[in-house]
C-alpha cells in the first residue's frame, strides 16, 4: 500500500521556536504531540508528504497543486525574522496527480515556490529528521466537506496504484473562536462544534460528522481543519486503520486536536 498513514496537525505560529517563552510553556504538550507524529513518521519512511493546507492559494475556486521544485517558508509576518524552511517539492508526481484527476473535478495547477505557514510551520519539525522528504502542497476550495471527501477519496485511488510511499497530512484547527481571546472572535456556536468534531474523531466517526457540517458552519466557527481533514478522510477511506488522537485543547482561545490514521 503506497499511502503509509495520515495525521491532523495544527499551523498555530506559537509553535515557532522564536515563540515567547510564556507563550511556549503553554503550548509544550502541543509541541511535544507535534514531535511524536514526526517520530512515528520517520518510522513509516515515506517518500513523499501530500499536504492539505487550507490557507494555500485556489486558483478559481478549484483544487490547486503547487508544482514548484523547491517550496520555501518564512514567518516575518508572525514577527520572526530568523526562521526559514526550504523544502524539495515533487512537481513531476503532482503534475500526474492533477492531470488524472482533471476530467472528474475542479482542480488547476500553480509554480509558486513560497509557502505559507500552513504548511511551513508544521514542516519546521518534519524537516529537522526528514530533510530528504519530497512536498506536494494542494490547497481547498470554498465548497461542502462532501466535496472535499470526495475530492480525496478520488485521489486516494491514484495513490494506491503508485509505487511512492505517501504520508497525507491536514493541517489547521477545529476552531478558532472558542472565547474572547481568540484573534478573530468568540463565535456562541464555537464550543459545541468543537465537542462534536472531536467526540466523533473519537468514536472514529469523524467522516460521518464532517457530511453533515454545511460550510456556513465552519464559516462561522473558522473551522480550517475541517477542509483539510475532509480532503485527508477521503484519501484514506478504504484503509484498515487505527486512530490516535494524541491532543486536544484549546490554548488561546483556539481548539487544537492532533491525530493520526495508522495502517492496522
Amino acid at each position: 500500500m503506497s499511502i503509509v498513514g495520515a495525521a491532523f496537525l495544527p499551523h498555530t505560529p506559537l509553535l515557532l521556536p522564536t515563540t515567547n517563552p510564556t507563550h511556549a510553556k503553554r503550548v509544550r504538550a502541543l509541541r511535544l504531540a507535534v514531535e511524536e507524529v514526526v517520530a512515528w513518521a520517520y518510522a513509516a519512511q515515506p517518500d513523499i508528504v501530500i499536504c492539505f493546507n487550507p490557507h494555500a492559494p485556489s486558483v478559481g475556486n478549484q483544487y490547486t497543486f503547487n508544482l514548484a521544485e523547491r517550496y520555501t517558508a518564512s514567518f516575518d509576518e508572525f514577527g520572526d525574522l530568523s526562521t526559514k524552511v526550504t523544502l524539495n517539492g515533487a512537481p513531476t508526481f503532482a503534475y500526474t496527480l492533477k492531470e488524472h484527476l482533471e476530467a472528474f473535478l475542479p482542480v488547476a495547477s500553480v509554480i509558486e515556490p513560497r509557502v505559507n505557514y500552513g504548511l511551513g510551520i508544521p514542516a519546521i519539525f518534519f524537516q529537522k529528521h526528514h530533510p530528504q522528504l519530497s512536498w506536494i502542497e494542494i490547497s481547498a476550495r470554498h465548497t461542502t466537506l462532501k466535496d472535499h471527501l470526495a475530492f480525496g477519496a478520488r485521489l486516494q485511488t491514484l495513490l494506491l496504484n503508485s509505487r511512492k510511499r505517501v504520508l497525507i497530512l491536514a493541517t489547521g484547527e477545529i476552531t478558532a473562536r472558542l472565547t474572547d481571546a481568540s484573534t478573530q472572535g468568540k463565535s456562541p456556536e464555537a464550543a459545541h462544534f468543537k465537542k462534536l468534531w472531536l467526540d466523533a474523531l473519537k468514536h472514529h466517526s469523524l467522516r460521518a460528522f464532517l457530511e453533515t457540517v454545511t460550510t456556513a458552519q465552519t464559516d462561522e466557527v473558522a473551522s480550517c481543519g475541517s477542509w483539510s481533514v475532509a480532503q485527508m478522510l477521503g484519501t484514506v477511506l478504504s484503509m484498515n486503520k487505527h486512530v490516535r488522537v494524541l491532543y486536544d485543547d484549546a490554548p488561546y482561545g483556539v481548539g487544537y486536536a492532533i491525530a493520526t490514521w495508522q495502517p492496522a
